[in-house]
């Protein structure tokens, strides 16, 4: 695509079905900053990049991505 240009990457989101169980890997295990928790969130500092950990949306459901395929 002529002319595109991506800037930083400023989130990723990975799905936990235990949020509350992955926090301590991430922040003991891995030292990254917990910048805060909710229900079924937690935010981390990853060198500059925000490291969302979020709860699956539906069980049933399979991923969908944004250029419009669909996992089988």
């Amino acid at each position: 695509m002529a002319g595109l240009t991506l800037g930083k990457i400023q989130q990723i989101a990975l799905v936990q079905h235990d949020v509350d169980a992955a926090v301590p890997f991430f922040r003991d295990g891995l030292g990254l900053t917990l910048q805060f928790a909710m229900a079924g969130l937690a935010f981390f500092d990853a060198g500059g990049v925000r490291l969302m950990l979020t709860k699956p949306s539906s069980a049933a459901a399979p991923p969908r991505f944004a250029h419009g395929h669909e996992s089988a």
